[in-house]
């Protein structure tokens, strides 16, 4: 394994740690406006969550190939380094 691709895991596995907290604490404002409680929101986004990592990962090991290291973050926001 590449040095580089060992750095690029450890960056995915850090945007992982910190993405999961931002929706969780997304997920507690959205649950007073809409009719869902914030149980049911929350297990609802975690499932979103699963599903959509190994997508990301993918992403962001590919482009990091390209540029030195980008980072997308679930606000829909794309970062260059």
């Amino acid at each position: 394994m590449a040095k580089s691709e060992r750095r690029n895991n450890a960056k995915v596995r850090r945007f992982r740690n910190g993405s999961l907290n931002q929706k969780m604490t997304g997920a507690s404002v959205h649950s007073s406006r809409s009719g869902e409680t914030q149980g049911e929101l929350t297990s609802h986004h975690m499932q979103e969550e699963l599903n959509i990592l190994p997508l990301v990962a993918a992403i962001v090991r590919r482009m990091d190939k390209i540029r030195g290291g980008i980072y997308i973050s679930f606000a829909g926001t794309l970062t260059v380094y």
